[in-house]
């Protein structure tokens, strides 16, 4: 019987830094259920952004691409599951083109798959192609 758990960012941080001498190794070995079948790791797209701030952010600075490239592979892995996938994965290469945070390329993403608008003062939106409301 497959075990089903919500992943948690740290536990993606651990496997792509690979930073931490107890947690990777078990970071690892979710990730290996997960690919064996015996653990569904649901991924939402909120864990996806805390990943994004951490590694772009002041203690890593991971570039943009890395970012994007990494996270590409833990979401396309067996056992992660993402009801947002094919929005998620085009949010992060938005996020990996230019220089806006993944939650803004997320929602620029979801409103132009959808046909929708964005609602915000946000000056991002124009840049990533769509218009926020009010104009």
């Amino acid at each position: 019987m497959t075990t089903t758990a919500v992943l948690d960012a740290n536990v993606i941080l651990r496997l792509l830094l690979n930073d931490h001498e107890t947690l990777t190794p078990a970071a690892m070995q979710i990730f290996q259920r997960a690919e064996t079948g015996d653990l569904s790791l649901i991924l939402t797209p909120l864990i996806v952004a805390e990943c994004c701030y951490v590694l772009r952010g002041p203690v890593y600075r991971i570039e943009r691409s890395a970012i994007t490239d990494s996270l590409t592979q833990v979401i396309l892995m067996d056992g992660v599951v993402n009801e947002e996938e094919g929005v998620v994965l085009a949010a992060l290469r938005r996020f990996g083109e230019r220089a806006v945070d993944f939650a803004d390329a997320y929602l620029a993403e979801l409103a132009q798959q959808r046909g929708w608008e964005v609602a915000s003062f946000d000056q991002d939106f124009k840049a990533l192609g769509g218009s926020g409301l009010p104009d």
